[in-house]
């Protein structure tokens, strides 16, 4: 739901022109934050989940399972991402102020 907020103030900045500013940069910068926390919390629940629901046996029949699917990468790869653009537009932020600051 998060990522899904921050989508949608980023698209009100562009709906209002704002494509280099700081507020987008932001954006882009909480969006891969939340992807790439989505991506953690994915990886954990396999292993939580496998731990919670063998808690009740007797020891040595208690058993966690780790694995790593198309979600936790595509999350990943999708929040790696977001960070990489966030960097982008802050060079071009950078530029459109020096740009507007120029006589």
């Amino acid at each position: 739901m998060r990522g899904f907020s921050v989508l949608s103030g980023l698209f009100g900045l562009y709906a209002s022109g704002e494509l280099f500013s700081p507020r987008n940069v932001t954006c882009y910068r909480r969006l891969g934050r939340t992807l790439l926390y989505w991506a953690a919390a994915a990886f954990l629940h396999t292993p939580l989940l496998s731990l919670a629901s063998s808690i009740g046996m007797p020891q040595g029949q208690r058993h966690i399972s780790v694995g790593i699917g198309s979600v936790e990468i595509v999350a990943l790869f999708a929040g790696a991402t977001a960070l990489v653009i966030s960097w982008v537009m802050d060079e071009g932020r950078g530029i459109e102020e020096e740009r507007t600051l120029t006589i």
